[in-house]
């Protein structure tokens, strides 16, 4: 029989694309193998994000910028929530800040290799702000003249223009909430007629239910969203129901989690949401 040509046999083999990227260190990391725990030897793996998002939204902004730069070349990215095949999002317990922190641990906790950077983006502003709501106005109505009180509640709600179902529903109305103190500030000099009533202006904006989430980001304790005053771990999520397991709980998240800011540009957010855009602008 004939021998193989060489010449065929160097036509067969594959060119592989060589991918520069830096040796991540693995000494500290453990794999588990055969029952055996044992040190990892350094290898030159891929620098691991993980990015948990509040929502589709923005994890579609991420998602395409990974595709448009084809960032997944250089390094390991998984992105939450994450679509199916049949493009139906697979929902987590929590989108708030408090949620996509838990998420977040646990990823992070149950990984076989940890990441080397966990990245959350909430989309959190409106649960920041200042809410006109009927807690507020419970505290506010016994701190402030009747009159106030009661020109306040006229302008709670805010109209808006929605479709003829939403407006037969009663939809179209919604609690009036500030993004910012300067907002809210320059809304009850606006609606307080009387100048002698603005000394109120200060009572109402402490009066006023605000979440602060994103101060507790950044307060000293990393426990502020986890346990409540007696140290007990809050295992409910905001519908009340158990979603969060203490076991996944790390007082060590800031080490490796990050928070991201998207831009508060209008203009920018539409050219995102309904613009097919592949350039810089």
């Amino acid at each position: 029989m004939p021998k193989p040509s060489q010449k065929n046999k160097r036509e067969k083999q594959v060119k592989r694309p060589i991918i520069e990227v830096d040796l991540v260190p693995r000494k500290s990391r453990m794999f588990i193998e055969q029952g055996d725990v044992r040190d990892a030897k350094e290898l030159p793996l891929k620098k691991r994000f993980l990015i948990v998002c509040e929502g589709p939204t923005e994890a579609g902004y991420f998602e395409g910028l990974c595709d448009l730069f084809d960032i997944r070349d250089s390094y390991t990215i998984e992105i939450l929530p994450q679509q199916t095949d049949d493009n139906k999002e697979v929902k987590y317990k929590g989108s708030s800040i408090k949620g996509l922190l838990y998420m977040a641990m646990k990823k992070q906790k149950m990984a076989t290799i940890p990441f080397d950077e966990v990245w959350i983006v909430p989309d959190n502003d409106e649960e920041n702000a200042f809410k006109l709501e009927e807690n507020s106005f419970q505290r506010i109505k016994e701190s402030v003249p009747e009159h106030l009180y009661e020109n306040l509640k006229a302008h709670q709600l805010k109209e808006m223009d929605v479709r003829e179902v939403e407006q037969q529903n009663n939809e179209h109305c919604r609690v009036r909430y500030f993004l910012s103190l300067v907002d809210y500030e320059n809304f009850l000099k606006e609606h307080i007629p009387n100048p002698a009533d603005l000394q109120f202006v200060e009572t109402i904006i402490s009066l006023t239910t605000k979440k602060r989430d994103f101060l507790y980001l950044y307060s000293d304790s990393a426990k502020v969203f986890f346990y409540d005053k007696e140290g007990a771990f809050i295992s409910k999520n905001y519908r009340g129901r158990d979603a969060f397991e203490e076991r996944f709980f790390d007082k060590n998240w800031r080490k490796y989690i990050k928070t991201a800011y998207s831009c508060i540009s209008f203009e920018h957010w539409i050219l995102l949401h309904f613009e097919k855009n592949n350039h810089s602008f």
